[in-house]
C-alpha cells in the first residue's frame, strides 16, 4: 500500500494522466485481488490527494485521444 501511496502522490505531483492511468490500473487489480481496499489507501494518502488522483485519472480519455493513431490501439489494448 505504501508503494501505491507514493506512486499516487508522484502522479498527482507530475499532473500526468498517462502515469495516473497506469497506477489506477495496477491499483484496481490489487483491490480486486483483495490486497487492500480503497478506504485503507485513502487513510494513507489522504482524502485531498486521493480526490486529486481520481480527477487526474478521469482526464485519461483525453490523454488517449491525443496520442497518435497507432499508439491509441496499443495504449487501450488489454494486456493478457
Amino acid at each position: 500500500m505504501q508503494s501505491f501511496a507514493r506512486r499516487i502522490l508522484e502522479a498527482t505531483g507530475w499532473q500526468s494522466p498517462g502515469v495516473a492511468a497506469g497506477v489506477d490500473c495496477d491499483l484496481q487489480q490489487a483491490i480486486d485481488r483483495g490486497d487492500f481496499d480503497e478506504a485503507e489507501l485513502v487513510g494513507v494518502v489522504g482524502d485531498r490527494h486521493f480526490l486529486d488522483f481520481q480527477e487526474l485519472v478521469a482526464r485519461c480519455p483525453k490523454y488517449f485521444s491525443e496520442l497518435p493513431a497507432p499508439s491509441i490501439k496499443a495504449a487501450t489494448q488489454k494486456i493478457s
